[in-house]
Parts: C-alpha cells; sequence; structure tokens
C-alpha cells in the first residue's frame, strides 16, 4: 500500500512438467525418424545384404541403447532361421539357435504368427525350447517379424543381459525398420 506495508501476496506457480513431457516425447519422434531415415538411405544405397544387414542392426542398437541383437533370416527350403549378422552374442548361442523352426521359441513364433513379441526375461518364458538361450544369460527380448508382401524373411531379435522393459512405441518403431529391412532383404 502507501504505506509501504504488504497487504496481499500472489504466488503463481506453473506445472511445467507437461511441457517437459510433450517436449522429450517430440524429440524422440524426431530421433526415431532420423534412424528410419538413415535405414532407409542404408538400404537404398547397398546391393550387399551384409551390408544392409550390418549396418540396420548398428542402428537398430544404438536407437534401442542396447548391444545384443541380431537379423536372422528364414531359408526357405528347411523353413528354418540362422543369425546372417549378430553384435553381443556369443557363438556358442549363435550355432544353438541355427536351424530355429518356425514356431520354435520366440523368434520362430514371431516369425510364424507374423506378429512381434516381447518378453521382460525370455530365460523364464514357458516357450522357450532351447537351453543355450539360458547359457547366455539373456532377460529382455524383442522378436520383429521381418515381413515383406506378408511373406516371412527372418526375424530381428533385439536382446538384453539385464531388465529392461520394451514399450509399445519401441515395437512399434523396430517393426516400420523391419518392414525396411525386409524391403531391401527382398
Amino acid at each position: 500500500n502507501s504505506q509501504g506495508e504488504t497487504i496481499e501476496v500472489v504466488l503463481i506457480i506453473r506445472d511445467i512438467t507437461e511441457v517437459e513431457k510433450m517436449e522429450q516425447r517430440i524429440l524422440e519422434a524426431n530421433r526415431n525418424l532420423l534412424v528410419l531415415n538413415i535405414i532407409a538411405d542404408t538400404v537404398s544405397q547397398s546391393l550387399d545384404l551384409d551390408t544392409i544387414l550390418n549396418s540396420a542392426l548398428d542402428k537398430v542398437l544404438e536407437l534401442m541403447k542396447g548391444h545384443t541383437g541380431g537379423i536372422l533370416l528364414l531359408d526357405p527350403e528347411t523353413q528354418t532361421l540362422s543369425y546372417r549378422v549378430y553384435r553381443g552374442l556369443s557363438e556358442e548361442f549363435v550355432k544353438g539357435i541355427s536351424g530355429l523352426k518356425l514356431g520354435e521359441g520366440i523368434a520362430g513364433l514371431a516369425a510364424q504368427q507374423k506378429e512381434p513379441i516381447y518378453v521382460d526375461n525370455i530365460s523364464q518364458d514357458p516357450r522357450l525350447t532351447r537351453y543355450v538361450v539360458v547359457v547366455e544369460g539373456l532377460k529382455a527380448f524383442a522378436s520383429v517379424p521381418l515381413l515383406s508382401k506378408n511373406r516371412v524373411l527372418g526375424v530381428m531379435n533385439i536382446a538384453s543381459h539385464g531388465l529392461r522393459r520394451f514399450a509399445p512405441e519401441d515395437i512399434q518403431l523396430l517393426s516400420s525398420i523391419s518392414n525396411q529391412i525386409a524391403v531391401a532383404i527382398e
């Protein structure tokens, strides 16, 4: 007032957590689009399948902030899946998974059902068919089919040795990437 005494205090509080969350979602969406563009570029610039698959796997693992995964291709004659490229997996694991039949294990089921499958701890999943997965110490696991014209060409697996949850957005992004990889394989 005119005597210099405080007669009222106005407190303005803004909750900016929602704004920050929205900004984070926008940044994440931009990063995901950038990775999709990089993978599309890789797919379109090379005719060498191993170059395409290695580059795509590296980008996917970078995007998922992981170090473990691989791409299995389907042998059309035997109808079995085997790793073509991989990171963070032992040779014993790769050999132990070789010849995975459609419908066998998580990856075989994802290929057979043409749908992504993700689990929090694969070593405790009842669908597990090969003990080498337990020996490898894998926990979180996502398997996404590589589809072209509704035909299965293989699967992309992303895994971790520690606890992790794959969010539905992760699986959606992995599906988009797998579609680009499938086009390159085709």
